[in-house]
């Protein structure tokens, strides 16, 4: 039987960096807080004890992305080669930096904030068993040896895994946005426009 106490204990700071590089340290408190009651509030819903992790960091993707739509009116997203340097440069993504407290206005931190609400989405399209690795990786910092540990599988499908969510990751980016640089050389990026 799960113990919210114990999930509480376990999992608190994890989700509160999770989501700090993903909203920035200021805003992920809150979030953290609105997580934790969410889980325990849903708890008896989570029918596999063993897709706990997966199951909670879902919440909190899903809190972040909600808390980022709040505040959006538009809706730029960046292409996955300026996050990642390409899917085969082995960069880990730059998302921390859209949570960046140099940013000088309100505006520029929307316009952030709404690029990363897109990547968001692009990356809860990937099928589960990508999407906990992909996450495991780039958000929690994770070593390829780690994730294997933690999910209980060979270090070689960690590395097959991360790889094919990549590339499908940058397919969908690739696929769906277009990319710029703005007067000021900072990358921008838009929703490409949809063929009827």
């Amino acid at each position: 039987m799960l113990n919210y106490n114990e999930i509480y204990n376990s999992y608190n700071q994890k989700i509160q960096h999770y989501l700090a590089r993903i909203v920035g340290q200021d805003e992920a408190e809150d979030i953290t807080q609105e997580v934790f009651i969410k889980i325990n509030k849903s708890l008896d819903t989570l029918l596999d004890e063993n897709k706990l992790s997966y199951w909670i960091y879902r919440i909190a993707l899903n809190a972040a992305r909600d808390h980022i739509r709040m505040k959006k009116s538009k809706m730029p997203v960046v292409s996955f080669e300026e996050l990642s340097g390409g899917i085969d440069s082995g960069c880990h993504s730059k998302l921390k930096e859209f949570a960046d407290t140099r940013l000088k206005t309100p505006d520029e931190k929307l316009v952030k904030d709404e690029m990363i609400q897109c990547y968001i989405d692009f990356i809860e399209k990937l099928p589960e068993k990508y999407y906990e690795i992909y996450a495991l990786d780039e958000f929690e910092g994770l070593s390829n040896q780690e994730i294997a540990d933690k999910l209980s599988i060979s270090l070689e499908t960690v590395k097959i895994r991360l790889h094919r969510a990549r590339t499908e990751l940058h397919e969908l980016l690739r696929k769906n946005c277009s990319c710029y640089s703005d007067k000021n050389g900072n990358i921008m990026c838009e929703p490409c426009e949809t063929k009827e």
